[in-house]
């Protein structure tokens, strides 16, 4: 700025007459474009995007703001990571809205501030929160569907939902747990409607009857809300059948993690194979074929699936009644969380990743989260 063919002066452009002129006219001109249904630019709380566009994305921004209060109500702990996955006939539009329609229903949840679409990425950032974006145009069970996988330092929690129709919002994530229930108790599938069709109901018309008036964005919230209300109910009087069905059988923890192989390290006291020193081992070791099945020792839903310091690929399986296994070192992982799994179902493939000297399985039991001796449940003979 010294130098002296450089002259330094006041920015007064945009204080002229003739600057403020053309600024109004942009504002007035941008306002016209958004009462005829054109463009929206410039705006400071909503994203940018063609009219038309925006009207096929509309229910879906809906349905992911929603999506993200509820996941920001049900989980627990400091939120680490948000994934936002778009699959199908969706994606061929930007993603972008719909992942920062999630973060807004979920920072207007946990914080005080004013929260709209585009500071809402930046309120994210600013705690120090993950955000990834997926897409896939393969089809599954819907035509579109969107994902959020809600991650703390307590776990995480995984929500699908998609549209009926064009608009009407469905979380399918809670309603397909319930199906997969209903189908390893071998119930007739009418006794449990977890599809989401319309509820019965009915009387004579009232006298006052008015024309009808769409319900305002806090009562479609309250029915969704009414919704999952129903689900969880319907859950729990399940999971009372599913007692009353003997279905304990498939939750009753025995057997060996694999179906080749051999015990090489036990419960207990051991050398420590990179330290050398004496060391607790908190479950058992199964050596084995690299790339050789490791199977689910009884029934149960996939609590963890993924990298964890130390255990390398790690697959948890919850089976009730506090009792929880762990299968570490993994090569593959072949379910993901969610999932519900039979005795003897393969869940991984044998390997040697995280801290370990060679491919085996390091098979822990957990009991209302600490780890116990696995070697009664292993020797016991399956019902």
């Amino acid at each position: 700025l010294a130098h002296e063919h450089v002259i330094c002066t006041p920015h007064l452009a945009a204080s002229t007459k003739e600057a403020q002129t053309s600024v109004a006219l942009q504002v007035a001109e941008q306002v016209g474009e958004v009462l005829t249904d054109k463009v929206i630019r410039n705006a400071v709380n909503v994203p940018s995007v063609e009219p038309e566009v925006y009207k096929i994305l509309r229910p879906f921004l809906n349905l992911a703001e929603r999506m993200g209060r509820i996941q920001a109500q049900m989980s627990e702990g400091q939120l680490e990571r948000i994934t936002v996955e778009c699959r199908g006939d969706v994606t061929a539009h930007p993603s972008s809205a719909i992942t920062a329609a999630v973060l807004k229903g979920i920072m207007e949840t946990i914080s005080d501030e004013a929260v709209n679409f585009v500071n809402a990425p930046v309120f994210a950032q600013e705690r120090g929160v993950a955000v990834d974006e997926l897409k896939s145009s393969e089809h599954e069970d819907f035509t579109s569907l969107v994902t959020v996988v809600y991650k703390t330092n307590q776990g995480e929690r995984i929500l699908s939902g998609t549209l009926f129709g064009k608009s009407d919002p469905r979380l399918v994530r809670l309603d397909a747990l319930g199906e997969r229930l209903v189908d390893v108790a071998g119930i007739e599938s009418d006794e449990f409607d977890f599809g989401g069709g319309e509820l019965a109901m009915g009387g004579p018309e009232p006298q006052d009857s008015s024309a009808f008036a769409p319900p305002s964005f806090i009562e479609e919230l309250d029915g969704l809300t009414e919704t999952l209300e129903r689900r969880e109910q319907q859950l729990n009087i399940l999971e009372n059948l599913l007692a009353n069905r003997n279905l304990e059988n498939q939750t009753f923890l025995s057997g060996r993690p694999i179906t080749q192989g051999w015990m090489s390290s036990r419960f207990g006291r051991r050398t420590d194979p990179f330290s050398g020193k004496v060391a607790w081992h908190e479950g058992v070791d199964f050596a084995g074929k690299d790339g050789s099945d490791v199977v689910a020792t009884a029934a149960g839903v996939v609590t963890y699936a993924g990298e964890r310091s130390g255990y390398g690929l790690l697959v948890e399986i919850n089976h009730g009644n506090g009792i929880s296994t762990r299968y570490g070192h993994a090569k593959t992982v072949d379910v993901k969380v969610g999932d519900i799994v039979r005795t003897g179902d393969v869940i991984a493939k044998m390997g040697s990743s995280g801290r370990s000297t060679g491919p085996h399985v390091h098979y822990e039991v957990l009991k209302n989260g600490r780890q116990v001796n696995p070697h009664p449940y292993i020797y016991r003979a399956r019902r």
